[in-house]
């Protein structure tokens, strides 16, 4: 499960713009209304100077990982804990045989992440 904000569906130009005017840039064609996004475009729900609503708090999680006997393992580890409520990012990496989670300590905790892992049949070793 991945978070989203959103602006997932939102055109790359129109975000920029968003965020321009929210860092309140000014731009040479403001107030022009031309091309297919010109209707879209709405003002910030916040100010420069407030800050967007927090998401809650966040905890990164480093460790390394046994057991990943290929690519589409450490794609199964992804996917797997992205399914988990509280989880924000998940990156394995096969490689080098090591990864982080970050995940909302309110909802989810260590301890169920790596018990997920192990219950796998991966072997996990936090780092830090």
């Amino acid at each position: 499960m991945s978070h989203t904000n959103g602006w997932e569906d939102t055109p790359s130009a129109v975000l920029c713009l968003s965020l321009s005017r929210a860092a309140g840039i000014k731009s040479e064609n403001a107030g022009r209304s031309s091309g297919p996004w010109a209707g879209s475009i709405r003002e910030t729900p916040y100010s420069p100077d407030e800050s967007p609503p927090a998401m809650g708090s966040s905890e990164r999680v480093v460790f390394a990982i046994r057991g990943l006997a290929c690519a589409s393992c450490a794609i199964d580890v992804g996917r797997a804990l992205r399914k988990m409520p509280g989880i924000r990012e998940i990156n394995v990496n096969y490689v080098i045989n090591k990864g982080y989670v970050d995940f909302d300590p309110s909802i989810i905790s260590w301890d169920a992440v790596s018990k997920a892992l192990s219950d796998r049949g991966y072997t996990i070793i936090r780092s830090r």
